[in-house]
């Protein structure tokens, strides 16, 4: 259902509202990368004891087959996935060739697919805590279980369990603002800005873990709400475009950006979960200074880890979320430069354009999340380790690239 309204009638105004409501099928596409890597079709052998020599030629006699075979489960009676979308704009001309546009996008998606790498956990209790998993020993003075990962798996015949089943849900909201004018013939410049938030209990679709800063081994039986893997808080892009005498163009666009989120943890499997993807969150402490526990512009610590203790018992599950953390911003400036000239040959015409292309032309050090080193702390059955590397950052964008071209046109 849509609207648009002109409310002055003189054609410099107007509003815009829709809703819809749209399925979205269960296509195989959804389950067909874990169905390939199933019992019997697929099979994975290992070995530890090759001896000298026996490589290649002889390794395949003494490689053996995994006691618990891979499977996968599907829902095949999944709820009725859906999205329900809705906007509102208004947009007015202010001045000749000056357009502003003020609006609100949302979006609600209901059954949607919840997808993990490994079902196959060790289930835990429901306590006033939280999720408490068992204990094999006793509980030391540090709070450790001396004895962990002793419980019995979900399904013992299996080993790994790719599960898909449609019980996620995802809520996006934004405020749009768009400005665009034309300063002269051939000059055009335009700015947008996003200020939204975009939250779910799973980004995974295909596989478990499509994006870097995702965790891959999601409770099916608790999903976890929080920011979904690839949402931006705050975006600000600014283009423009300049055609000079009809040959020349010069072309520009500058965009900063809040960082992507991510998760802080804990190593191992601390837990007892015994899935594929075992993991562990520490505990969020409710000190000043930890509502955004993290260390603007200090890449060797910036995670503030003083914001966070391990779980008392080790084997409770901590209450710091999923992507609660998000990593640097972003600042990126492209120029282009190029130059059409007409061509003819062999009684066509066509054109050839030179180009110059300027990737982040200010070689800002744009860092990216400390996804290798979101771990907190390593657990023993004594002890409760912190992690040296916590926070530190060990990647970034590219730095200044210059890309020179040719173009032909006919």
């Amino acid at each position: 259902v849509g609207l648009s309204w002109d409310p002055l009638a003189n054609g410099r105004a107007v509003v815009r509202s829709s809703l819809g409501v749209f399925d979205l099928l269960p296509l195989t596409y959804q389950f067909n990368m874990f169905a390939g890597f199933s019992a019997p079709y697929f099979q994975m052998l290992s070995t530890s004891a090759l001896t000298a020599g026996s490589f290649p030629t002889g390794a395949l006699a003494l490689a053996q087959t995994a006691a618990q075979p891979r499977v996968s489960y599907v829902d095949f009676h999944p709820s009725r996935d859906y999205v329900m979308q809705w906007s509102f704009s208004i947009e007015q001309q202010i001045v000749r060739d000056l357009t502003l546009t003020v609006g609100y996008n949302g979006s609600h998606g209901v059954h949607q697919p919840f997808r993990t790498t490994d079902a196959n956990d060790v289930l835990p209790t429901a306590t006033a805590q939280g999720l408490l998993w068992p204990c094999g020993g006793t509980i030391n003075a540090a709070g450790v279980c001396t004895k962990t990962a002793t419980g019995a798996q979900l399904n013992p015949a299996f080993g790994q369990i790719d599960a898909q089943q449609w019980s996620a849900s995802s809520v996006y909201d934004a405020l749009l603002v768009d400005v665009k004018k034309r300063l002269r013939q051939g000059v055009q410049l335009q700015g947008s800005f996003t200020w939204g938030k975009s939250l779910d209990t799973n980004s995974s679709l295909g596989i478990g873990a499509p994006f870097s800063n995702s965790l891959a081994g999601q409770l099916f039986f608790a999903p976890m709400r929080g920011p979904s893997d690839f949402d931006v808080p705050r975006n600000f892009l600014l283009n423009g475009i300049w055609e000079i005498r009809g040959e020349w163009q010069l072309s520009g666009i500058f965009q900063a950006s809040d960082g992507l989120p991510f998760t802080a943890v804990v190593a191992g499997d601390p837990l007892g979960m015994r899935d594929n993807a075992a993991f562990d969150l520490p505990n969020r402490l409710s000190v000043a200074g930890c509502n955004r526990p993290v260390n603007p512009g200090n890449p060797n610590n910036y995670i503030n880890t003083s914001c966070f203790a391990m779980p008392n018992p080790s084997t409770l599950l901590g209450n710091e979320g999923r992507n609660q953390l998000f990593g640097p911003g972003l600042i990126n400036t492209g120029v282009s430069v190029s130059k059409t000239l007409p061509l003819h040959f062999f009684g066509e015409s066509g054109r050839l354009q030179i180009r110059a292309d300027f990737f982040n032309l200010a070689n800002r050090t744009n860092f990216e999340p400390p996804l290798t080193n979101n771990k907190l702390y390593t657990v023993s059955t004594s002890a409760i380790t912190p992690v040296a590397t916590a926070g530190q950052i060990i990647a970034a964008e590219p730095p200044r690239q210059i890309q020179l071209g040719l173009k032909l046109i006919w």
